[in-house]
């Protein structure tokens, strides 16, 4: 079978991209979807935290701490704006009320309709 040319089919004869290269996404439409909403999420919550919305106790913000300096910097994330939007986001309101207490846990999650929130790693990496 000779390759199609130009001139007759309007088909150009070369691939554009290199052999092996694949423009499939490589997350689902819908975890990038979750992945943005908590990146606008933290970037919203020092607005709620401010005007007294949600109030987080002690051990929840140490969990975040812990979380970005072990899960989060340890790895390599060093965008400024990233870690503290990490340290701010109140991950546990993303996740089923059972789950509040894995929320900061260094795993993906299960959120309802067979969607997951990713681990704060990758959602870190992502956003910077």
């Amino acid at each position: 079978m000779k390759p199609l040319d130009r001139k007759s089919t309007g088909v150009l004869k070369t691939p554009l991209h290199p052999p092996g290269f694949t423009t499939a996404p490589l997350w689902s439409p819908a975890r990038r979807v979750v992945c943005l909403c908590l990146a606008v999420a933290a970037m919203a919550w020092p607005s709620l935290s401010s005007a007294g919305r949600f109030q987080d106790s002690a051990a929840q913000q140490k969990s975040r701490d812990r979380m970005v300096a072990k899960q989060i910097a340890d790895r390599g994330v060093q965008a400024p704006q990233v870690l503290k939007a990490m340290r701010q986001t109140p991950r546990h309101l993303f996740v089923p009320p059972k789950l509040s207490d894995q929320a900061y846990a260094d795993r993906p999650l299960p959120i309802g309709e067979g969607q997951t929130i990713s681990q704060p790693y990758i959602v870190a990496l992502m956003t910077e």
